[in-house]
């Protein structure tokens, strides 16, 4: 075996804000209740893929960045994440973390923009994750 994928889950959302500049309400907060983290591993290292990188989660991991927003003008969703693989476990011969511990965020501003209503939004999911 060279690489095995897992999907991690145990990920809750704690958190889900929606903000309408406009105040007409048509911000509706989002409807996923769980998150799962995908993970690959060779027998060298796991990688986890989030956001828009491929990380490796070996050690904990920091990390953040920016989602560019598709609206005219809009900020971006600046994310973050915070990880840590706790124990270990083998699955076909690859030792990987046997949970993953930590929170992620997502975070957008709201904003009237010309010609255009940016939607704000804030998140957060707690993670104490198994791979299932």
């Amino acid at each position: 075996m060279t690489a095995i994928r897992l999907d991690y889950s145990g990920g809750k959302l704690v958190r889900n804000t929606c903000s309408d500049p406009s105040g007409r309400g048509k911000c509706s907060p989002w409807d996923v209740q769980e998150a799962t983290l995908t993970v690959r591993c060779t027998p060298d290292s796991c990688s986890l893929y989030a956001f828009t990188e491929t990380l490796p989660i070996d050690a904990p991991l920091s990390r953040s960045g920016d989602i560019p927003n598709q609206g005219k003008g809009c900020a971006p969703t600046h994310w973050t994440l915070e990880l840590t693989p706790v124990g270990e476990a083998v699955t076909e011969g690859i030792t990987h973390p046997a949970r993953l511990v930590g929170t992620a965020t997502g975070n957008r501003p709201a904003a009237l923009v010309p010609g255009f209503n940016c939607l704000g939004a804030d998140q957060l999911y707690r993670y104490d994750a198994t791979p299932s």
